[in-house]
């Protein structure tokens, strides 16, 4: 049973162009969420889902030994299903690109708390959980189905929806929320200037450097 983590990270971000290779006290922050997954216990393997269009992304993927699939620009679900398929994955744990506060403990920590519950088709982070803290774990089998039958855009971009909304989907899925025990801030994920730099001041305080 192969575990692979995909990754969904794009250059071409609306509000902060380039952020998944911003340095975040000297590492990207793409760099930063691969490390972070690689560290799992529960995980086999780590991949990279991005645009054709984001060439820094490919180049530094290819450059830093990082697999990865480059698709569909504006077709999340498209780019989860492909790289799934070509890493050969049984289990998919998707991981959003702008969540560098998402550590190797949390992402341990979401692992625990999802038993072996017989039937269970899709666990996902809690939606009451700070934004950056979100992950969602299903079989490919399940994101393969996805993929066939859902034609809403804005499904294929956020998926869970598809998941765990009844009316949404032809067959009734089983699905598990899982909650972190996470800050009370509303969102760590990265989407703006003020954003980056309000992570960069916590990871400085946490490993003790002074770099970017």
């Amino acid at each position: 049973m192969k575990v692979v983590a995909i990754i969904t990270s794009r250059w071409d971000s609306k509000r902060l162009p380039g952020k998944a290779l911003a340095l975040i006290n000297g590492k990207t922050m793409l760099q930063r969420i691969v490390d972070n997954a690689r560290q799992s216990e529960f995980i086999d393997e780590v991949v990279v889902a991005t645009s054709i269009s984001s060439k820094p992304i490919i180049d530094f993927c290819e450059a830093n030994g990082m697999g990865y699939y480059a698709g569909a620009e504006d077709d999340i679900l498209d780019r989860l299903y492909h790289t799934a398929r070509l890493y050969r994955a049984d289990t998919v744990v998707r991981i959003w690109g702008d969540c560098p506060l998402l550590t190797t403990k949390l992402l341990n920590a979401f692992f625990w708390r999802c038993p072996t519950i017989e039937g269970v088709d899709y666990y996902f982070s809690c939606r009451h959980n700070p934004t950056g803290y979100w992950i969602d774990i299903l079989p490919f089998s399940l994101l393969k189905k996805a993929w066939l039958e859902i034609t809403n855009p804005k499904d294929r971009e956020w998926i869970h929806n598809y998941f765990i909304d009844k009316s949404r989907n032809n067959t009734p899925l089983t699905y598990l929320e899982v909650l972190n025990d996470a800050s009370p801030l509303e969102d760590w994920s990265v989407n703006t200037p003020e954003d980056l730099e309000r992570v960069r001041e916590i990871v400085k305080r946490s490993e003790g450097n002074n770099r970017l």
